[in-house]
């Protein structure tokens, strides 16, 4: 599964459509809403102050760490990397 780690900030609520446009479906962890999600993101070395929101995680692997990397990508090409991510 796709989670993407979001805040209340324009860019997360672009990524979460984006993708919603696509059809990928995707689990998201807002971290106002979560504080685990931020120890999460802590764990993985992914400080906020680093490494702004959105990000990408399948089965807690980075996928991509930013709306930019995935922005241009298509529906196959995401699906392509959460397979490879779940093998």
């Amino acid at each position: 599964n796709l989670t993407v780690y979001t805040d209340r900030a324009v860019r997360s609520a672009v990524a979460k459509q984006y993708l919603t446009n696509l059809g990928i479906m995707f689990d998201e962890s807002n971290v106002e809403q979560h504080p685990e999600a931020i120890t999460f993101l802590d764990g993985q070395g992914r400080d906020l102050k680093h490494y702004p929101l959105p990000q990408f995680y399948v089965d807690n692997k980075l996928a991509w760490d930013s709306f930019k990397e995935i922005s241009t990508l298509t529906a196959e090409q995401i699906n392509d990397r959460i397979g490879e991510l779940n093998a």
